[in-house]
Formats: C-alpha cells, structure tokens, sequence
C-alpha cells in the first residue's frame, strides 16, 4: 500500500469516527445545554402578591377523522404455463430452471447436463454403445463449458453406424439486450463458416410452437475418440425467447440424416416454455 493510500485511508477512517462517535454527543449537547439558562427560561417570574387563577374552560371536543381505507396493491405472480404432455412412445422432459421442456422418444437415455449426475447416464449409454460412451466421457468437460444443460442420446444399435449414436443437445445462453433474431442467426453462421467445420450450410426460418426458429443443416468432420476424423449430420435450432437463446443441436450419421430428419423435426417443435 503507498502512503498516498494509507493517508485516504486514514481520512475514511476519521470521517466514519467522527460520524459515528459525535452522534450522540451532539444529541446530549442539543437537550442539556446550559443547565442554568434552561431551568431559568422555565420558572415563572417571582411575585409578592398572589394573583388569582384564571378561569378555566372545558376544553372543546373536536371530532376525530374517520379513518379511510386505502387499497393494498397486491402483484399477480404471472401464470404457471401448463406443459403439453408427451404422446405415447415419447417422454417429456421439463427443466423449469433453465425455462425450457422438450420431448424425446421414449428408447433415448436423456437427463439435464450436469456432470457431477452424469454417470448414471453413460452407465447407460456404456451397456449400449461402449465407443460412443467413451467420446462421451471425454468430451463432458468442454460440453459443461459450452453451456449444455440438456443432452438425450439414442441408445438403438445402428449396424450402419455402430460406433456413433444420434444424440440432443440443448444449450441455454444469455443474450445481451438489442440482439434480434437476426443478429443471433447471422452470428453464429458466420462463425461455423469461418471455423472450417464445414463448406456450406443450408437454413430457413421456420415456425414452430415455442417460436420463429432457424434452422441449419450440414454436414462436419469430427474426430471420434483419437481416430480419424469422420462425417457427421447436424441439424441444428436456433430460437429466442425473451432475453436468451437456445440452441438445439441433434446429430447423426451422414448415412442415418434422412432416417433421422422427422424425428428431429418432431423434437424441435416439442419445446415448450416454462416461464
């Protein structure tokens, strides 16, 4: 600390002194004051002949105000929404903290992106798919960093792809104020294009239940678990609602796309709010 420092300091700590330990000395000076001059000011003047007392009166009632009665504002909390349940062979899947719910087939092993409850779920996924189970471990850390909070992976052995399992992925982010819905798409295109994770990207807007949406597809070179990198198909969600942004991003095996394309059509427009 330099003595420029220390001297503000101190001053900080003498004016909150004085502040503090003058109050009540000037508060006593205020009612005490001159003992002689208060007990004089008061005392009637002395007289060597009795005066007779003035007539008294009694005194005039004056009625008291009737007091009024003043409305109380009471706030409404703003509805719960209430939830679409999911249709048979479907599973709904609500996660009020992060104001979203979303609906999955009922054969996918889903749950909220938490790592430190991530275990039971690529227990799952190990019985199934041990390869994937693998990529899935070693990725959890940067896919906690990037703001993941749901993930649903379809555990149906795929002989045309037996080391990939489509999957889900929900990411919820804040979006600072004055971000429109094209601001939000252009941003994120223009940083898949200059990634170099792909040549082209196709995407529409598109209307579903929760909102307006974009939606993008194409296709991305990922490396699985050290080995070479191989083809994947992404389709992917982009929506706002109110201050934040979510994106749905579901992947497949180029040879499964359009297998898979309904089901991720039918996912998307499972979203639901719930706030």
């Amino acid at each position: 600390m330099t003595s420029q420092q220390k001297m503000i300091v101190i001053i900080l700590a003498l004016v909150n002194g004085l502040c503090f330990c003058c109050g009540l000395p000037i508060a006593i000076l205020i009612f005490s004051g001159d003992s002689s001059g208060l007990t004089t000011a008061f005392l009637p003047a002395p007289s060597a002949t009795p005066t007779k007392p003035p007539p008294t009166f009694p005194p005039t009632l004056v009625p008291s105000p009737t007091p009024q009665a003043t409305a109380t504002r009471v706030v409404q909390a703003p509805p719960t929404p209430v939830l679409t349940p999911a249709e048979l062979g479907w599973t709904l899947y609500p996660l009020p903290q992060e104001g979203f719910a979303i609906s999955v087939p009922t054969s996918w092993a889903a749950q909220n992106f938490d790592p430190a409850t991530l275990a039971s779920l690529m227990q799952k996924v190990q019985e199934k798919n041990p390869q994937y189970a693998k990529t899935l471990g070693s990725q959890a850390p940067q896919m906690a960093a990037a703001g993941i909070k749901f993930i649903a992976i379809d555990l149906t052995p795929q002989p045309d792809a037996p080391n990939f399992a489509t999957n889900l992925n929900v990411i919820h982010l804040a979006i600072p104020p004055g971000v429109t819905m094209d601001n939000f798409v252009n941003t994120n295109v223009t940083q898949l294009e200059s990634s170099g994770v792909t040549k082209s990207i196709n995407h529409r807007r598109v209307k579903l239940p929760a909102g307006d949406a974009e939606e993008l597809r194409y296709i991305a070179a990922m490396a699985i678990s050290g080995a070479e990198k191989t083809q994947i198909a992404i389709t992917q969600y982009l929506i706002l609602h109110n201050r934040d942004g979510y994106v749905l991003t579901l992947t497949t095996d180029p040879k499964l796309d359009a297998k898979y394309f309904p089901t991720f059509e039918k996912i998307a427009r499972s979203l639901q709010w719930t706030q």
